[in-house]
């Protein structure tokens, strides 16, 4: 396996280098190699016409990394949907470098709803510099039940996902 040596912002899109962003992300979450082996094998299921990852290359090595799972087709809006995961970024690359990699993101995933459901708290902050905002959804249960009355309506969680509030996003460098 080659290892990714130009410098700069780029979607991942084959499988020989998803392996390295995913060795990069457990190196840096202290992760057992036996999640690693999961997220590859359920991301190399993803159809190769949608992106698995984005790096941000910094002296031949990967600074920044971040997941990409396809989550499926939004039938109103006539976009897919892509969410963010597992995003690490190196020490040194954090704070204003990891700005302009979420922008670049953003940038290269502009025909996609991007999603983030667990973000950290500074992937909080970085994504609502850029122009996004919570939204908030709500999960709703359904029930049948043998005593009256019959139907039973549960609200048990609110969900946290980001969409972006700006017309189209800037690349920035």
């Amino acid at each position: 396996m080659g290892k990714i040596q130009q410098n700069g912002f780029h979607l991942i899109f084959c499988p020989e280098k998803l392996q390295e962003v995913i060795h990069f992300l457990e190196h840096g979450y202290g992760w057992k190699a036996q999640r690693s082996e999961k997220l590859f094998q359920h991301l190399r299921r993803q159809s190769p016409e949608f992106p698995t990852a984005a790096v941000y290359i910094d002296k031949g090595e990967i600074a920044i990394g971040v997941l990409l799972f396809h989550q499926g087709h939004h039938k109103d809006q006539m976009k897919n949907v892509i969410n963010f995961s597992n995003w690490y970024a190196k020490e040194n690359h954090r704070g204003i470098a990891a700005v302009r990699f979420a922008k670049n993101v953003t940038t290269a995933l502009d025909d996609f709803i991007i999603t983030c459901y667990t973000p950290m708290q500074a992937v909080c902050k970085i994504l609502k510099l850029i122009g996004y905002k919570d939204m908030h959804v709500r999960k709703v249960i359904i029930g049948l039940s043998n005593k009256f009355p019959f139907f039973q309506f549960k609200f048990p969680l609110t969900l946290l996902s980001f969409r972006n509030s700006s017309i189209k996003p800037k690349n920035i460098e």
